[in-house]
């Protein structure tokens, strides 16, 4: 489609001020990247960045980013939220998308979609975790297993396979603006739309 794409490595650029003083370093990296953005930008999306933005970055430019819980759930890397689904035995979770702030996962949701933890397929999951979690508590099982635990693998499974669509679901509303940054009527529940394209995508496979 002719897009441009510019990579400008964060780890490359003066890895040795990022070791000593991270706020100095992020402000000087992402003033660089603002250099390379040679035209309008409506918005940014950080899906998979793992780095936290400089504060005029932040607000300067819209940027919107994928995390993995629900409006309002925990907050952290997608590790650090399934934990602590397990820990809080949820009946639910999901992702949004949300408008980034200087307060890191504050910032308002824009889309969402939500799953039950309780269907079937994760009960036999749950009795089985309850067991090791009445025995070891969390901090033994996440010792004990880890990742390798079944009901965090098939928490994580279920995420990822709706996070694609729910990102592609965001730009294509916001493309045609059925989604308009800042209105009352966000964030905007995209659970029907996403769970259609999965059974639709489960029969074409």
């Amino acid at each position: 489609m002719g897009l441009k794409v510019i990579s400008f490595s964060a780890l490359k650029f003066k890895p040795e001020l990022r070791q000593k003083d991270r706020d100095s370093w992020r402000k000087l990296y992402h003033d660089e990247v603002f250099k390379r953005l040679d035209e309008e930008i409506d918005f940014g999306v950080l899906a998979g960045y793992m780095w936290i933005v400089s504060t005029k970055f932040c607000n300067t430019l819209k940027l919107i980013n994928l995390h993995p819980a629900l409006p309002g759930g925990p907050k952290g890397s997608w590790q650090q939220v399934v934990w602590q689904l397990i820990s809080a035995r949820s009946t639910e979770t999901g992702a949004m998308m949300h408008l980034v702030t200087p307060d890191l996962d504050e910032g308002p949701p824009i889309t969402f979609f939500r799953f039950s933890l309780r269907t079937p397929e994760f009960l036999s999951l749950w009795e089985e975790t309850e067991k090791k979690l009445l025995k070891y508590h969390l901090s033994g099982l996440q010792k004990l297993e880890g990742e390798k635990n079944k009901l965090f693998q098939k928490i994580r499974e279920e995420e990822v396979k709706r996070e694609l669509p729910l990102i592609v679901y965001t730009l294509k509303y916001l493309g045609e603006e059925k989604i308009v940054l800042g209105s009352e009527n966000l964030p905007l529940d995209l659970t029907e739309e996403i769970e259609n394209y999965l059974k639709t995508e489960g029969r074409k496979s």
